[in-house]
Order: structure tokens, then sequence, then C-alpha cells
């Protein structure tokens, strides 16, 4: 009986998928980092001090105010990635190709 895992690893091709994959979860990731960093410095920057010396914007606070500007703009960078960058991957010819070992 033929072991299913015997097999050397530089066999295996390289599902160009899997690439695309990486690459938009670095991005997600790093972009995610970003705005982690980002909203800390504005909270312990513009949000520290007293609340009744706090700077007043539109009615909010300016912490309140910066971080929901901040906020929008990732939202905007987000849809643009998503749309713009990122890239729409079929899984139809992976099943395709499933069925066709099985013998389906």
């Amino acid at each position: 009986m033929k072991n299913d895992r015997d097999y050397d690893i530089k066999e295996i091709e390289v599902d160009e998928r899997f690439v695309i994959a990486k690459k938009e979860m670095l991005i997600v990731f790093a972009v995610q980092l970003c705005y982690t960093f980002i909203m800390l410095i504005v909270a312990y920057t513009v949000g520290k001090g007293d609340p009744r010396n706090y700077n007043f914007i539109l009615g909010m606070p300016a912490w309140w105010f910066y971080s929901l500007l901040i906020t929008v703009i990732f939202l905007i960078l987000i849809y643009y990635l998503v749309s713009k960058i990122f890239i729409p991957v079929s899984v139809d010819p992976w099943a395709e190709q499933i069925k066709e070992k099985r013998g389906e």
C-alpha cells in the first residue's frame, strides 16, 4: 500500500491563488498595523490631559474628531484596495481539477 504522504515537497506545484492570497494578506496586515498605531498615537497625544482643557471641533473633542477622520480615510483606502488592487480569484478550476482526480 502506497503512503500518500511519501512525496518530495519540491514536487508540489505552487498554486498561484495562494501567492495572490499571501500578498493580499500582507497588505491587509500592514494597513491594520498602520491604522492601529495611528489611532494609538492620536488617543495618547491628542486625548491626554484634563477633559476641561480639550479642544473641540464641530462639537466633538479633538481626539474623537481625528479618530473619526482617520477611520474614514482608512475605510476609503480599504475600498480602494478591494476594488482596484486585490484580484478576484475563482475557485472553479480548482474544483474541476478535484473532480477530475476523483474520476467524477
